[in-house]
């Protein structure tokens, strides 16, 4: 009897057979479509259904064409049947593409090799597939933080907060994302069982990184026993809100004179406990939070940056602009006004950028005007600021021209500055 076969579509064919060729590389006996049934007048459909049956067990290539095929499911359900409860790890779901899993297949555990580079999705996928008990070869520490540990681990009514956790206030104006936050959700949960998880998430300002960590924490936030905000922008304040994360645990260190043996009886904790959340957010880059990041393997790390370079420490996802739809809808939630062709213009116009369609709306809001006043004004204030300024060099001139509009109003009425005008503002 081989040891697997991979049940994939064609448009999968080239990653299916990555994990073919890595499979044997690795001592494993490996039924594959394209290498084995490729003989002319030998029969596709018999020859699967005869490996289901003589292979032990099958990885399922899933992506969005996995589940409209037709022919992928009497492939998978083979596995289903010989291994019903999934006790026996029979079937193996591996993530190559974005996609929502339902029904039978959504009850078993699954792997992601989404954002990987080719060495971590080798190590991903080695280690999913092994059967053997995850028995750690050295005993775990017995400490103070064990203990504190049982107590974090009582489950949250549902739409709590953790116990320990300062994560900033929600936006009740956040929009679209829903495939980055479950590509963003599946790099993370990946790695949890093997290793330290650590997610960079990089682009340019008023993109909506920090939006988008908010946002994470918050609608995964029953995953964890700690979330833990990280302003990283400035040595100082990081290593105060790294340290205070000591108060919130009550060690004992916490009120040492020494800032740095705080820092280190936080991070202590961290190598010891497990399903914890750490945000550093607006990282300058690697080097300036690498001291703080633990070693342990049982939390998941977000950074938030403007700078690209993580791959030596974690994967990286790129944030882009909205697109045209979700831009039309969150300036349709934000301001409650209807779509029209000015909406349109306005949405092109700004490029899709979600700090400058904040700050129209906000404008718009404030002032009780309409997308197609915006528009006007937007227009013709552009073309006299770039008359006698440079365009920004790191910024789009959407963003510093919204800004100009912004603070000019803000010279006019108090109205703009509302608070959650100003929170989302010094968080995009």
């Amino acid at each position: 009897m081989k040891d697997f076969f991979i049940s994939y579509t064609g448009i999968d064919s080239e990653i299916a057979s990555w994990i073919a060729w890595t499979l044997e590389d690795a001592g494993y006996d490996v039924v594959f479509q394209k290498w084995d049934f490729a003989t002319a007048g030998r029969s596709i459909i018999g020859n699967i259904h005869q490996a289901t049956i003589e292979c032990e067990r099958t990885i399922a290539v899933l992506s969005p064409d996995y589940f409209t095929s037709d022919f992928t499911i009497p492939e998978w359900e083979a596995a289903v049947k010989k291994d019903p409860t999934g006790k026996l790890g029979l079937l193996v779901p591996v993530i190559v593409r974005p996609c929502e899993i339902k029904g039978l297949l959504d009850r078993l555990a699954y792997i992601s090799l989404l954002n990987l580079e080719e060495e971590q999705a080798t190590a991903a996928l080695l280690q999913a597939i092994k059967t053997e008990r995850a028995k750690p070869a050295s005993k775990p520490l017995y400490t103070q933080e064990n203990q504190q540990q049982l107590q974090l681990n009582k489950p949250l009514y549902p739409g709590t907060l953790p116990p320990v956790c300062n994560l900033p206030r929600r936006n009740p104006n956040f929009t679209g994302r829903d495939a980055i936050l479950e590509t963003l959700r599946q790099s993370l949960a990946s790695g949890h069982h093997t290793a330290l998880t650590q997610q960079a998430i990089h682009g340019l300002g008023g993109i909506g990184k920090t939006q988008l960590a908010i946002e994470y924490g918050w609608r995964y936030n029953s995953d964890y026993n700690v979330i833990w905000w990280l302003r990283s922008e400035e040595a100082t304040i990081l290593a105060s809100d790294y340290a205070a994360l000591a108060t919130e645990l009550d060690l004992p260190e916490k009120e040492a004179q020494d800032q740095s043996i705080i820092i280190q009886s936080v991070k202590k904790w961290l190598n010891h406990n497990a399903n914890w959340l750490l945000v550093f957010d607006n990282a300058r880059d690697s080097g300036s939070i690498e001291s703080y990041l633990p070693t342990g393997t049982c939390g998941h790390v977000l950074i938030t940056s403007r700078h690209q370079n993580w791959n030596h420490i974690g994967t990286s996802l790129k944030i882009e602009v909205w697109s045209r739809e979700e831009s039309l809808a969150f300036l349709h939630k934000r301001t409650g006004q209807a779509e029209d062709a000015a909406t349109g213009k306005l949405v092109e116009t700004l490029g899709c950028l979600p700090l400058a369609l904040e700050q129209a709306a906000a404008y718009c809001v404030a002032r009780k005007k309409s997308h197609a006043d915006y528009f006007d004004l937007f227009t013709t204030r552009r073309q006299e600021l770039w008359k006698r300024e440079l365009h920004p060099e790191n910024y789009p001139d959407t963003v510093a021209t919204t800004w100009t509009l912004a603070f000019e109003q803000f010279n006019k009425s108090l109205l703009f500055c509302t608070i959650e005008t100003l929170e989302y503002l010094s968080t995009s």
